[in-house]
């Protein structure tokens, strides 16, 4: 299989429409998703394909750690993160609930940009996540640590929020 480029992979997907970049996402309707099974597996589909982009390897940028609807053109509130088990968790309609008052500068690069390097950033040491499994149950989740950076990162992409909006000088 041939590795491709990002630029090669963005152009083909129409990946960064820069309006996507920098709007709110819908969150996915969970009566909806928990009552109906078509539009359950259509939601179902969209992560299954969020999981193969973000597993996708590319010849010039690191693997992802995360990945989001933004990220990608879907105009759904649902994010991945890969897990300290290299394994992706997906989280649908992530909200934060809580958020440490105490911040911490890190390093955080984006798929989305093209950065000659990774900027750096203000993260909450930890936070308090309200969102959906994928079997449409409500969680409720502390993350902290490199794992809470990167889902920061992405629940900021579905806000419009990117790191080039955030960085600190």
């Amino acid at each position: 299989m041939k590795k491709e480029s990002i630029e090669e992979f963005i152009v083909q997907n129409k990946e960064t429409d820069d309006s996507m970049l920098h709007s709110r996402l819908f969150n996915v309707n969970m009566r909806l998703f928990n009552s109906n099974k078509k539009y359950k597996r259509l939601i179902l589909n969209i992560i299954s394909y969020m999981e193969k982009i973000a597993k996708k390897k590319f010849k010039d940028y690191t693997p992802a750690k995360g990945i989001s609807g933004a990220n990608i053109g879907i105009p759904f509130n649902i994010i991945g993160a890969k897990n300290k088990n290299d394994k992706w968790d997906f989280f649908i309609n992530p909200k934060y609930l809580r958020r440490s008052g105490i911040r911490k500068i890190v390093e955080s690069n984006c798929g989305s940009l093209r950065l000659e390097k990774p900027i750096k950033v203000k993260r909450c040491k930890w936070i308090k996540l309200g969102y959906y499994d994928l079997e449409g149950k409500r969680r409720i989740k502390r993350f902290n640590g490199s794992y809470g950076y990167t889902i920061q990162h992405e629940v900021n992409h579905n806000k419009g929020i990117l790191v080039i909006d955030e960085g600190v000088k």
